[in-house]
């Protein structure tokens, strides 16, 4: 991240070098200086989808759920067609450890969006749709769609990935729905 400081010091309003920046942050673990970097970012180029949801995924992991989901809604509203962003979205919404900021029904048209998108190929995009459907009490179906995405995980090499799908998946056999966990106190 040092070259990437140096290009915002050199070019401070090319918004890509700021973006860069705050996703260098994010996979560092380093979510408020991710927030500050994307926040600069979008400031200078405030139509750009994914660098919004860069920065609604900084402040999902620095416990900003609300401010997070506000910003995965803007993002949405620029980039419609994207399946990450509609696929963040719709997992907050179905799953957010927030009752106030869950919204069921809206999860599961996003997440349907996303699916569609893919032709329900991207086992994240059916796995937000499986927690979106126990979300709003239909977990028959949400475990055919967990079931179909721990599948298409498995085949894919992500075996991590796979077994964290059927532990939800347990949770919507046993009628319950998933919950993001909470972010730590920084």
């Amino acid at each position: 991240s040092e070259s990437l400081r140096n290009a915002v010091e050199l070019m401070p309003h090319y918004a890509e070098a700021w973006n860069n920046l705050g996703a260098s942050y994010l996979q560092l673990g380093q979510f408020e200086k991710a927030a500050d970097a994307l926040e600069r970012a979008v400031e200078l180029k405030p139509d750009s989808g994914m660098t919004m949801h860069n920065l609604a995924q900084a402040l999902a992991f620095s416990g900003r759920t609300g401010e997070a989901i506000a910003w995965w809604r803007r993002a949405a509203d620029a980039s419609p067609d994207s399946p990450i962003i509609l696929e963040a979205l719709a997992l907050h919404l179905a799953a957010s450890a927030e009752d106030s900021l869950r919204d069921g029904p809206q999860a599961v048209r996003l997440a349907q969006q996303a699916c569609e998108l893919t032709n329900d190929r991207a086992p994240t995009c059916l796995d937000a749709l499986a927690a979106a459907y126990a979300e709003v009490g239909e977990f028959e179906r949400a475990v055919q769609t967990a079931d179909h995405a721990a599948e298409l995980a498995r085949k894919a090499g992500d075996l991590s990935f796979a077994d964290d799908i059927e532990r939800r998946r347990d949770l919507y056999q046993s009628r319950q729905a998933y919950r993001l966990p909470r972010a730590p106190d920084h």
